[in-house]
Formats: C-alpha cells, structure tokens, sequence
C-alpha cells in the first residue's frame, strides 16, 4: 500500500486493491487534513507516512526518507486531490471513506483502488531557519 500522493506520482510498489462493496461501507466523509499525518504500508514493507501541512503542501515519506513533495487540496465535491511538485507525472484524488474508532482511514482512488491509512503524529517541515539553529549549535 502506499500513501494517496506517492501512489499519485506511481512511485514505489504498488499493493492497493480493487475495492470491494461492504455491506456497511462508511459514506465519504471531509476530515481536516491539515496538519496531520498518515501511514501506511506497502506490499513489500515500506512505511510510507504522509505529512499534510496547513499550507496547502504535502510531504511523502518512504522508510523515512523524503520521497515526494506537492500541493493538497479538497475538491468541491469533497475528494483529497494531490499535484506532485514534479510535473513529471499527473496528480490523483482520492474519496476519503472516513476515519475509524482504531484511528485508521479507507481511501480509495478514481480506479476504484482502495488503500488504509493509520493516522500518525504530524511533523511539520523543517525550515531554514530552525536548521540554521541546530548548525548554530553543534558549531558551539
């Protein structure tokens, strides 16, 4: 499984399903992305964590080390729309089925593919300036 947006950009290895209907499958739901954070794990075991900023800009994460970057919205109609920094490759949205007592989120994509994301604490990005003050202080 990975994350909406890396799944986006196709990068990694890919392991989400064709959704199947559920007898009680949860209607769309909007859930605040902002400034929050979610996980999920591929088919061959990458973690693959998603952090979405305030901003309006997401950051993919796979085993930990930065994979993607790009822009997050939600559409009128409620789905979470990603567009990849590099334009190399198109964006994706995805229908987000709402979040569950476990913390976990079933997300599935225009293809009917189908992913469960684990929410996570949110990391906000690193700036210039906070880097500047750890260099600043391995230097003392």
């Amino acid at each position: 499984m990975l994350s909406p947006a890396a799944t986006a950009t196709g990068s990694g290895e890919s392991a989400e399903t064709p959704s199947e209907p559920e007898a009680e499958e949860k209607s769309p739901e909007r859930l605040a992305m902002a400034e929050t954070g979610w996980l999920t794990i591929g088919r061959d075991g990458s973690v693959y964590t998603t952090q979405f900023d305030a901003d309006g800009t997401y950051r993919d994460y796979r085993n930990g080390e930065f994979l993607q970057e790009g822009k997050w919205r939600r559409s009128e109609d409620g789905l979470l729309c990603f567009t990849p920094a590099t334009q190399d490759r198109p964006g994706a949205c995805w229908e987000t089925l709402g979040l569950e007592d476990d913390g976990t989120m079933r997300a599935r994509d225009a293809d009917g593919r189908a992913i469960q994301l684990r929410r996570v604490s949110y990391l906000p990005p690193e700036t210039a300036a906070s880097d500047e003050d750890a260099d600043d202080e391995s230097a003392g």
